[in-house]
């Protein structure tokens, strides 16, 4: 291949390495993309000039392409940073989750001491309810699942009786 025009074409991405490797390619125009990265600089790259990259979202290169040079920092260096930040970030809320956790659960024991009886149990069977119904549905064999005309009305029997208790509380 000796000539490539993919001008135009809303592209996104990094434009290829593996693109080095075409010794043969004289003409390459990227131009009027959406291209971000670094620019090849081996291969055919070493002979091409700024027009074959205009306008294009964040491509980074070598200067003689009046591009922005690509940031030196190593992929190690700016791991080690993420993870900084991860650790300064994931402590303090870490930190607030477990308090909160100490807080529940300290206020919970106090409050154990409350009359079962006063509990209201109403969304604890209309759970169980629906949990029951899903498992009849969920059987093995078709005979013996339920028909959906009858989990219809099982579901609002299962609504009225939770509707009934709140209102009564």
């Amino acid at each position: 291949m000796e000539s490539l025009d993919i001008s135009h074409n809303n592209l996104t991405g990094v434009i290829p390495k593996s693109l080095e490797a075409l010794l043969q390619l004289k003409y390459f125009n990227v131009s009027f993309n959406r291209l971000t990265g670094e620019i090849p600089s081996g291969g055919p790259f070493d002979n091409l000039t700024n027009e074959s990259f205009l306008s294009n979202e964040a491509l980074c290169g070598a200067p003689r392409l009046n591009v922005p040079p690509c940031q030196s920092g190593s992929p190690r260096q700016s791991r080690k940073r993420r993870l900084l930040l991860l650790t300064y970030v994931s402590l303090p809320i870490a930190s607030i989750l477990f308090a909160m956790a100490i807080t529940f659960s300290s206020k919970r024991c106090r409050r154990s001491s409350v009359n079962p009886a006063a509990i209201d149990t109403s969304p604890i069977q209309c759970v169980s309810g629906i949990m029951e119904l899903a498992l009849r549905c969920s059987a093995e064999s078709p005979e013996e699942r339920m028909n959906m005309k009858y989990v219809l009305a099982a579901l609002k029997k299962i609504k009225l009786q939770y509707l009934t208790n709140c209102r009564q509380t």
